[in-house]
């Protein structure tokens, strides 16, 4: 779970430092939301302001990153057995709708297509 939000740390960290759609921040808005009760579930104390962002592990807000790429789903973790193994430990009554939720945004797409200004 950890892991999951130092990664979660670093588009945080974009998403605030860049000028991004209001529907855009606002499903991130959301995300953190869920990402805040998976952290509190495992007993986790997250802050998102001082949390480090992942710098010397390749990522880099300078890259460019424009283009259109296809997503290897293979490389990847099951979607449906993540938000399992995350949801598990939720209180009934909220188990459903988080999962849901996260499995919305878990299962990637085929391709993603970046504008990145250079």
């Amino acid at each position: 779970m950890r892991n999951v939000l130092e990664r979660a740390a670093f588009i945080n960290s974009y998403v605030t430092d860049h000028q991004l759609g209001y529907q855009t921040k606002n499903n991130w808005d959301l995300l953190r939301q869920d990402l805040d009760s998976l952290a509190s579930a495992h007993n986790i104390a997250w802050n998102w302001s001082t949390q480090p962002v992942p710098g010397s592990g390749g990522y880099s807000t300078d890259a460019q990153l424009t283009g259109t790429y296809r997503i290897n789903t293979a490389q990847g973790d099951d979607a449906r057995r993540v938000a399992d193994d995350a949801t598990r430990s939720l209180p009934t009554t909220d188990r459903q709708r988080v999962y849901d939720s996260l499995l919305r945004r878990l299962d990637p797409p085929q391709t993603l297509a970046i504008d990145s200004p250079g």
